[in-house]
């Protein structure tokens, strides 16, 4: 039996979360607005697949990550920098 894994249930439901849960996204990475960090507006990056450790990530998404192309555009948007 698997773990219960929040991050994939969301994944899985993209289309049906509110804006804030996909603030933006790609094949690799979904970022999403945290809530409750003492910090308005703290933005992270999650996998859009299951991993538990850095360690797990493939080169593309690694390299997606580490360049992560994702900038601030204005309060409460992103954008893909290509």
């Amino acid at each position: 039996m698997t773990e219960y894994c929040l991050v994939c249930d969301h994944n899985a439901r993209m289309d049906g979360l509110p804006p804030r849960e996909v603030v933006a996204f790609d094949e690799h990475w979904r970022v999403a607005h945290a809530f409750g960090t003492g910090t308005p507006g703290w933005l992270v990056l999650m996998p859009r697949r299951h991993v538990t450790a850095v360690a797990e990530l493939n080169d593309a998404e690694a390299a997606a990550c580490g360049g992560t192309g994702w900038r601030r555009r204005s309060a409460g948007t992103c954008e893909r920098r290509d």
